[in-house]
């Protein structure tokens, strides 16, 4: 899971990444690399699968966490919540380039389907419904 904050300036990105959380240890010195020259790169984070599940099921994702997710700065945290995001399109092809705050060219082929994206956020009783969105479901990427 990745996320994203509007900065006030900024080069070529209208997001820059903040943070990116993963339920495995394994590849997070390369993400901290790749995300170099962003506030990501110091919020690569692991978090045991007690704290953070994802699940899919069809054209369905579901992403939800236990733990406070400092966002950048300490005065932006996302706190526990869960995502939903339910896929209702055909299978769309799509190819990207664009390089990493790092500076790294990255080239990405995929496949995916549109998608209504829902946030729920428990503590302030809030539900985002609707927001337009996509999944990915298969994805290949060089560099």
């Amino acid at each position: 899971m990745k996320s994203y904050l509007n900065p006030k300036k900024s080069n070529d990105y209208t997001y820059i990444p903040v943070a990116s959380i993963q339920d495995t240890p394994r590849g997070l010195e390369n993400w901290k690399s790749y995300y170099a020259g962003s506030p990501a790169a110091k919020n690569v984070l692991f978090v045991n699968k007690e704290n953070f599940q994802v699940h899919v099921q069809k054209n369905t994702l579901f992403a939800g966490w236990t733990i406070p997710i400092t966002l950048g700065t300490s005065k932006h945290v996302l706190s526990p919540s869960c995502i939903l995001f339910e896929g209702y399109s055909k299978v769309k092809p799509g190819r990207f380039s664009c390089t990493s705050p790092s500076g790294l060219k990255v080239d990405a082929y995929y496949n995916c389907v549109e998608a209504l994206v829902s946030f729920f956020h428990h503590a302030s009783k809030y539900s985002g419904p609707g927001t337009e969105g996509f999944i990915d479901r298969e994805v290949i990427i060089t560099y």
